[in-house]
């Protein structure tokens, strides 16, 4: 596998402080985070399209993008990793069963992920309160929407999401 990450101008490989995609790669395989490296848009352009992008999100993997830095920082960092990391497998699962119900795709997954990780850095830092609302209000209201204010969940979602991290929290060893 040969990955080169070209600064923004698409021309130039640059090094970046963050783990090169074999590293990655490799990371991935050694807690069985499914991943996909994809070396950008149709247009010639950096960004993943919508359509693309929805398709390895469909496929049970993470999408990356490989042609720019910006976005391959952006795929990688905390905004959605540690969702893919501590959920796994699980996490496509979970936005399988709701995200035909959203439309954009690609953008649910996004937001969905960030307010995952966003949950966990919540939980990591003792705020209960705050881990509960993102998991049982926001993340199944980006899913399936709003019904008089409240969330739509008749699958469980919130539920089978707090499962997947408390069991990927065992799984990483990780104790709170």
């Amino acid at each position: 596998m040969d990955f080169n990450i070209y600064d923004d101008d698409g021309t130039t490989i640059i090094d970046v402080l963050v783990p090169d995609p074999m590293r990655l790669q490799k990371a991935a395989d050694t807690l069985g985070i499914p991943i996909h490296f994809e070396p950008g848009g149709r247009d010639g352009g950096s960004r993943i399209s919508a359509e693309r992008y929805a398709e390895i999100v469909d496929s049970g993997h993470h999408p990356i993008g490989t042609e720019s830095q910006m976005y391959y920082e952006h795929d990688i960092k905390v905004d959605h990793m540690p969702a893919l990391i501590v959920c796994g497998k699980e996490l496509f699962s979970i936005f399988e069963t709701g995200s035909k119900y959203y439309e954009g795709k690609a953008h649910a997954y996004d937001i969905f992920t960030y307010n995952i990780s966003k949950a966990l850095k919540c939980l990591f830092a003792g705020d209960t309160e705050e881990y509960q609302r993102i998991i049982n209000v926001v993340c199944p209201g980006i899913l399936y929407g709003y019904r008089n204010g409240k969330p739509v969940d008749e699958l469980r979602t919130a539920e089978r999401l707090d499962a997947a991290i408390k069991q990927g929290l065992q799984r990483l060893s990780i104790e709170l």
